[in-house]
């Protein structure tokens, strides 16, 4: 019965003893993991710490446009920094309009948004190209702004040459 007893003993130490063992392994397992973020961050290789993508430039101003006449369209080029893909997102507000760059950008990748400026009444007209691409840090406003003309004689007077009588 003492056999029993010792070889019951036993096992149950050997239980306690690959527990710690495993235990130990989880606590430097874990530490390593910690340890490895935080140097990706410090040294700026955490792709989810920054921004995804660059933007630029992030204004346009547009020429006088005729209103309820669409302009030329002026880019912006998004370009993706990463490795990995990024999703845009894009909303334009204001009289401006955009098209392309829509969906997920490839690694290292570039593509050109066209924006253009339909004004809808005289004068003064803002607005923005939101581009986000999904990390914390990667939210871009691109300001837009432009004039909406009666006539294209207001497109000229603002150009007028020095020589010329009042």
């Amino acid at each position: 019965m003492k056999t029993r007893q010792v070889g019951k003993a036993s096992w149950g130490k050997r239980i306690s003893q690959s527990l710690a063992i495993r235990l130990d392994f989880l606590v430097i397992a874990l530490a390593t993991i910690l340890l490895l973020a935080a140097t990706a961050t410090s040294f700026g290789q955490c792709t989810r710490c920054g921004p995804l993508v660059s933007v630029k430039p992030l204004s346009l101003t547009f020429k006088p446009q005729l209103i309820r006449t669409k302009s030329a369209a002026q880019h912006i080029t998004i370009t993706n920094v990463t490795p990995g893909g990024a999703r845009v997102t894009i909303v334009t507000t204001g009289p401006f309009q955009s098209s392309g760059c829509t969906g997920t950008l490839g690694a290292h990748r570039s593509c050109t948004l066209s924006v253009t400026f339909t004004p809808v009444a005289l004068g003064a007209a803002t607005g923005a190209v939101s581009i986000a691409d999904g990390s914390a840090a990667g939210h871009f406003k691109v300001k837009l702004s432009g004039k909406g003309v009666a006539s294209t004689a207001e497109n000229f007077e603002e150009k007028r040459s020095p020589f010329e009588s009042e």
